[in-house]
């Protein structure tokens, strides 16, 4: 049986040319029969040989396409002769295997690079010193606690009383004097005296027994409410940590009272300090007395009616931090010196703006920026 196909075609000069070609039908069929049988013998034999063997150069080149007629039959013969869609598609499922092998190696080798080279430069750090170099040179900070009940703001408001909102700040003080309790801290420490001198293998003890104002009657206790339900609120003072930095103190009571800076409440304590614990003690003792190793610490109103309305400002336990706990060289379980300070006649009502300094010859202030040297908070008690 023949039937006849007509194809179009264009030549040189762009006309359509119409060409008819008869199909024997019968041609078409005895040769694939014939290509099947020989294809199927030769598929035994490789299969046999080399079962893994990807598809003949010849199939491949007839898998593509071309829509001439002539090539119909050899479509038909490499079909036939195909035993799976491997065969005509190539072994996709060993590829995606073997990709998968390379990607698994590549990330195991890369990770392995990593981790040795992560492991030798830890290697070469000293967990406990800084690798920067210049800290000591840093002027240290102050910081208060508790901390403002918002984040964003510096303010520290509550009510006063039995109808009061001081709940939360007395949590937070609850929170912060915990690590101070005794025995709740690990490692050991030592009672450190004017001449230590701190080093890596121990700290200084800080003990909340001098906490206790003997001069009033709401001193600044958890029992007491730290003054905030009685309208005699506390506030506690630190020094944040600087590693390696020692301060340099005023041991020449004349150059204490020849600055100009330090307020004359301050000065005053500091001389008659002096006067306790140094005079007439020899000449070597006055010039460079042990108990003035300290960073005095001052607390002052922003302005004349912030001074007015904080009223007079107490200490405790010292009036400042002692020297003996510096440097801090990121001792285990190290614990800072703290100062409570007590505003005792405080006006309710009003909002004053308080900021704090220390003192020793290298911390530097600036008057624009409070928080060298020092901080800044305001404080509201209703």
């Amino acid at each position: 049986m023949k039937f006849e196909t007509t194809s179009i075609r264009r030549d040189d000069k762009g006309r359509n040319l119409h060409e008819k070609t008869d199909i024997d039908l019968a041609y078409l069929n005895d040769g694939y029969n014939s290509q099947r049988s020989s294809g199927s013998s030769n598929l035994s034999t490789s299969s046999s040989g080399d079962s893994g063997r990807r598809p003949s150069t010849e199939c491949s080149e007839v898998f593509k396409f071309r829509p001439a007629s002539r090539n119909i039959g050899r479509h038909l013969s490499c079909f036939g002769r195909s035993s799976s869609a491997s065969d005509i598609l190539g072994d996709s499922q060993s590829s995606t295997l073997n990709l998968l092998k390379f990607q698994l190696l590549f990330l195991f080798s890369l990770s392995v690079l990593w981790s040795l080279g992560l492991t030798a430069y830890l290697s070469l750090l000293d967990p406990f010193t800084p690798r920067m170099n210049g800290l000591q040179r840093l002027t240290p900070g102050l910081a208060i606690r508790p901390q403002p009940v918002d984040p964003m703001s510096s303010l520290i408001k509550f009510r006063h009383g039995g109808s009061g909102d001081w709940q939360v700040l007395n949590s937070r003080f609850k929170e912060f004097t915990k690590a101070y309790g005794f025995g709740t801290r690990l490692g050991s420490s030592e009672v450190c005296n004017w001449n230590t001198t701190l080093t890596k293998d121990f700290r200084c003890h800080v003990g909340p027994r001098k906490w206790m104002a003997l001069d009033t009657d709401i001193p600044c206790t958890g029992a007491e409410k730290y003054g905030m339900y009685h309208g005699q609120p506390c506030i506690i003072v630190k020094m944040n940590n600087v590693y390696g930095w020692e301060p340099v103190p005023y041991y020449n009571i004349t150059e204490i009272q020849e600055l100009t800076a330090m307020p004359k409440r301050l000065k005053g304590y500091i001389k008659g300090y002096w006067n306790k614990h140094c005079k007439g003690k020899g000449a070597a003792i006055e010039e460079r007395c042990p108990q003035m190793r300290m960073v005095w610490l001052s607390c002052e109103g922003e302005t004349a009616a912030d001074e007015e309305n904080m009223g007079p400002v107490h200490y405790v336990p010292w009036h400042g931090f002692p020297g003996y706990h510096y440097p801090y060289l990121n001792q285990q379980h190290y614990l800072s010196p703290v100062v409570f300070i007590q505003f005792r006649h405080i006006t309710p009502g009003v909002l004053i703006q308080v900021r704090c300094k220390a003192w020793a010859r290298n911390i530097e202030h600036e008057e624009r920026n409070p928080r060298k040297g020092g901080v800044h908070f305001e404080i509201q008690m209703d």
